[in-house]
């Protein structure tokens, strides 16, 4: 966890310095799962998973955030919680670029623990939104492989929304490559893929989304979340 303090204080006076003028807005929502699925690969040994987040909008293009979620390792259940921090830049109209950091915790395996950083461009065009970054773990203690050498891992991914009118249900696609200790391929590389479709009604929210990767079987999954 001493990283995570080193993360925490780099970023807290930067979010709430932000805007000065106005007070934070802090947002969250609760969540179940059927299945813990992160790209493409099931956290939860395929079984259902509690989720929370809490999410802060500092003003100023700054914002952090704290999410959790049960999983599975070995049979027993334990937990996951992520620090993350970030900011946005608007580079033209409709066009923001998002640098953000995240710092990955499991309190009851602390060696496990890994730092990953990201960086994302979206633009958007009346109803459709697309999506296109990388995310990248440096050399460190968790990323280690089978001989203990420290090795690196990158995440490419790119996806779109698109907005039905009328209330109607969100549409998504993503698509990811993932090269390095956490791709779970013997020979190294995994894709995953997933098509999503939800529904926002007032404080609770309906997901449904196919996922699939090279290294899984395809599954569909839904998720139920309530904001608080």
């Amino acid at each position: 966890m001493h990283n995570a303090k080193i993360l925490i204080a780099a970023l807290g006076p930067a979010l709430f310095a932000a805007s000065p003028a106005r007070a934070a807005d802090i947002s969250g929502n609760v969540t179940v799962v059927s299945d813990y699925r992160y790209r493409g690969l099931s956290l939860s040994d395929g079984k259902p998973a509690l989720q929370g987040e809490l999410d802060l909008d500092a003003g100023g293009g700054f914002y952090g955030g704290l999410w959790g979620s049960t999983i599975r390792d070995e049979g027993k259940t334990r937990s996951e919680v992520d620090l993350i921090g970030g900011k946005e830049f608007e580079l033209a109209p409709a066009i923001t670029l998002d640098l953000s950091a995240t710092y990955y915790t499991y309190p009851s395996a602390s060696e496990d623990d890994y730092f990953e950083g990201t960086a994302s461009v979206s633009a958007e065009h009346g109803p459709i939104t697309g999506k296109a970054g990388v995310s990248f773990a440096p050399e460190q203690r968790a990323l280690e492989n089978e001989t203990g050498r420290k090795l690196a891992n990158t995440y490419y991914f790119v996806g779109a929304d698109y907005q039905l009118p009328h209330r109607l249900p969100k549409l998504s696609a993503q698509f990811g490559y993932e090269r390095g200790p956490f791709d779970a391929n013997l020979r190294g590389g995994k894709w995953d893929w997933n098509l999503a479709a939800q529904a926002d009604l007032k404080r609770v929210s309906l997901l449904v989304m196919l996922i699939d990767s090279s290294a899984s079987r395809a599954t569909l999954l839904a998720a139920l979340s309530l904001k608080i």
